[in-house]
């Protein structure tokens, strides 16, 4: 959709999340063109032809000094009181930008954020593509490196904060938010590569995994619900599970009875994923973050076609803030290590 601006030209008309990170990108550019001395830099790499500098352009920006101290310029001043002006208004409006909504379904910092902001910039502006390989100081590795992301918003690289941050057990890659990439350098050296799918829910598209699509089915609803299961499973704590004969009239009537309470069903069904020889740990893994961002319930089966060392991994979709039912064809399996559900 488009209008037109005060010059009589067209302007594109962006939802309220886009702007946030428009603003954010032009922030994190602006940024760089003060950390890296001279605007002539940037002007030199956005007007490289093809999708690396060259080896000429390279020589030409290399003598300069690379990511100096730096002050906000007014222009970053401007733009962080409209990122804080868009904040506002939707506050306003009460629809919390999709940013907001990240931070609250995963329990992210605000260090994480801004760290997750700078791998989104590689994702979303081809400006950053060319800028990421300069100061990488090698041009097929165009996502920011952990240094990077440290120097653009002040952080101690050797700080706890960061480290944590950044580590295996930090919040970005606990919740499958992205990934670090060029594993064989050293820790600073490494990139942080953001995923499509929290790209695309950061700029108000939100949608299931790609990796998902061919493994969840959208069953028709059963004219009835299992008595007591909806309201049992939107409790936080214990999964529920359901045994039955039938699978797929058994997913029909869990995904009603989830429904009935207000929550939509992602059915994980397993018969795809084995038919497909699917890795439903690492999907697993990716279904509780969908769930979680687009706020739906989760149903898996039926779990019999699972392997002993699989089923050990359903604890991946425990205690992760959504309803979670499980159905199979025999009796709930007994599995000490993973949370004894509710049984219907």
């Amino acid at each position: 959709m488009s209008t037109m601006d005060a010059s009589g030209s067209p302007a594109e008309v962006y939802s309220i999340d886009r702007r946030y990170l428009l603003a954010q990108m032009e922030l994190i550019f602006d940024i760089l063109s003060a950390a890296l001395g001279t605007d002539s830099n940037l002007v030199d790499l956005e007007q490289a032809g093809g999708p690396y500098i060259t080896a000429e352009k390279a020589k030409a920006i290399a003598a300069t000094e690379r990511m100096r101290s730096y002050s906000l310029t007014a222009r970053s001043e401007e733009l962080i009181r409209q990122s804080q002006q868009i904040e506002a208004e939707a506050q306003l409006a009460g629809t919390p930008l999709a940013i907001e909504r990240l931070a609250l379904a995963t329990g992210m910092s605000e260090t994480e954020l801004e760290i997750v902001l700078v791998g989104v910039a590689a994702e979303l502006d081809d400006r950053f593509e060319r800028i990421f390989g300069y100061l990488n100081d090698n041009l097929h590795h165009n996502y920011p490196s952990l240094a990077l992301v440290a120097k653009l918003w002040g952080y101690d690289p050797i700080s706890a904060e960061f480290r944590q941050a950044l580590s295996s057990h930090g919040t970005i890659f606990q919740h499958h938010l992205g990934e670090i990439v060029w594993e064989d350098q050293p820790f600073l050296s490494r990139g942080l590569k953001i995923y499509d799918a929290v790209v695309n829910f950061l700029l108000g598209n939100p949608a299931i995994d790609a990796d998902l699509v061919g493994v969840l089915s959208e069953p028709e609803l059963s004219a009835t619900a299992i008595e007591g299961l909806g309201a049992a499973a939107a409790k936080a704590g214990a999964p529920c599970y359901v045994q039955g004969s039938d699978p797929g009239r058994v997913a029909s009537q869990i995904c009603k009875s989830l429904v009935d309470v207000s929550w939509t069903p992602f059915f994980y069904d397993l018969r795809k994923a084995v038919a497909k020889r699917t890795d439903v740990v690492r999907q697993f893994d990716l279904l509780a973050r969908d769930a979680r961002l687009l706020g739906a319930a989760v149903v898996v089966g039926p779990i019999d076609l699972l392997g002993s060392e699989d089923i050990a991994h359903l604890d991946k979709l425990l205690d992760r803030g959504f309803p979670l039912v499980l159905f199979g064809m025999k009796e709930w399996p007994s599995l000490g290590y993973l949370m004894d559900p509710l049984l219907f």
